[in-house]
């Protein structure tokens, strides 16, 4: 991949504002998730809600979604081409997810509407991020790949192969007049400054999502195996306020389970892989989880506003070499877990799309007990706030010196630590 950053500018400055399109919200949608950690996925406006394997919530993001009529606001490709589908939320912010549910990326600032596409270079997705007047398209893995600014207010682009050379271009309509600007992306030039037509359509990009289930399935016209005999014939059926379950086999429904509100989204799935599967009911305000008996195993919200996040900070390992006392070493970095845990719950409460995993640091102890050099091995946080906080804080402990040089285990007088650290987080009901 060849990254350019270009600056062009069209020498007009618009003194106008754009005025954010109001979001409608829609109904919930439920997806039945290949990933096996998050088996069920519930998407409403501006909220994803995703359900473990233990039945229960997993994960919940909330962000403020873009609208109008040339918007999406959510996409489900296979960003990375590896065969599981991922996510991409638009708006503030803008943001990706792994198919585990997982933070990939986030762009704090947001963006006012987002193509996913294959723009540049390889076989996989890029996104582009659209401003007020300026354009920046990403990679799957949010390294830029190109970027302009305009400097005229925008009021919408479209994605799409314009030259044919089997990458998408842009087209974007400047605010306010019927004049349009088109860029190839893949070799960063102007394919028309001004043009006064539009060329390309919308929905030009043809892109392979992952869809919600059916509302076939919650309307009694799909049938499953309740019971494991072997016969699919138990359905479920929404009826007002109800979920009800019903067998071909049987004059009477096996049970009726009254809701909060009339069931908007459902499906059949074993989450946990074992027994018999379960049953998801979604209704504007509300996920229930049950079993094919018809009872209740978890009421939870449908909105992720009503969840908080539970930050894990764990001290992972700590190996000391070649100190006087490597015992007082590893203590010296246990003593700091909650210090080091800190780095993380601070900045999970100021973004809900911090990165999870691992960061392994390699230390080297010089004679005074000072750190003399700290070189981060891998992160899989990809977050400086996160990282700095917590190289801080190792910088500044009080090591123990090393051993002599006179030791011949250590020649050149110094200590090594080696630190892994492991941050995750939960999302529990408020």
């Amino acid at each position: 991949m060849r990254y350019r950053h270009y600056l062009l500018s069209l020498g007009v400055v618009l003194g106008m504002m754009m005025s954010a399109s109001a979001a409608t919200a829609d109904p919930p949608d439920i997806y039945d998730w290949s990933h096996p950690k998050a088996p069920v996925m519930i998407h409403t406006e501006g909220s994803l809600v995703f359900l473990g394997q233990d039945r229960e919530p997993r994960r919940a993001y909330e962000w403020d979604a873009v609208g109008g009529d040339n918007n999406q606001s959510l996409f489900v490709p296979d960003l990375d081409n590896d065969g599981a589908y991922d996510f991409v939320g638009a708006g503030e912010p803008t943001f990706a997810l792994h198919d585990t549910s997982n933070p990939a990326w986030s762009i704090e600032g947001g963006c006012e509407q987002v193509h996913v596409a294959d723009f540049a270079a390889d076989d996989k997705l890029d996104i582009m991020c659209r401003g007020r007047t300026d354009i920046e398209v990403y990679t799957h893995d949010q390294q830029s790949i190109w970027s302009v600014d305009l400097n005229v207010p925008l009021e919408w682009c479209r994605a799409g192969d314009y030259n044919g050379d089997t990458k998408a271009d842009l087209e974007c309509k400047f605010r306010g007049r019927d004049t349009y600007t088109r860029i190839d992306v893949n070799e960063g030039d102007f394919i028309a400054q001004k043009s006064d037509e539009s060329k390309l359509d919308p929905g030009a990009i043809d892109l392979d999502e992952a869809s919600p289930v059916s509302s076939k399935v919650w309307k009694g016209e799909r049938e499953f195996d309740f019971n494991g005999d072997g016969t699919a014939e138990e359905s479920i059926q929404a009826d007002g306020d109800a979920l009800v379950l019903k067998s071909r086999s049987k004059d009477k429904a096996i049970a009726r389970v009254e809701l909060d509100d009339e069931v908007k989204a459902g499906l059949v799935k074993n989450l946990d892989g074992e027994g018999q599967p379960e049953i998801v009911a979604v209704t504007d305000d509300t996920i229930t989880v049950l079993d094919t008996e018809g009872e209740t195993l978890g009421t939870y919200p449908v909105d992720a506003d009503d969840y908080e996040r539970r930050p894990v900070a764990a001290l992972d390992s700590v190996y000391a070499r070649g100190f006087e006392d490597e015992e007082k070493a590893q203590k010296t970095v246990k003593e700091a877990q909650d210090r080091l845990a800190e780095c993380y719950s601070d900045r999970i409460d100021s973004g809900l799309f911090v990165g999870i995993g691992q960061v392994i640091y390699k230390l080297q102890i010089g004679s005074d007990g000072e750190v003399t050099n700290l070189e981060q091995m891998h992160s899989a946080l990809r977050d400086e706030e996160i990282e700095g906080c917590a190289e801080n804080i190792l910088e500044g402990l009080d090591y123990p010196g090393p051993k002599s040089k006179e030791d011949g285990e250590n020649k050149d007088g110094k200590a090594n630590l080696n630190v892994t650290l492991k941050f995750t987080f939960a999302d529990e009901p408020r």
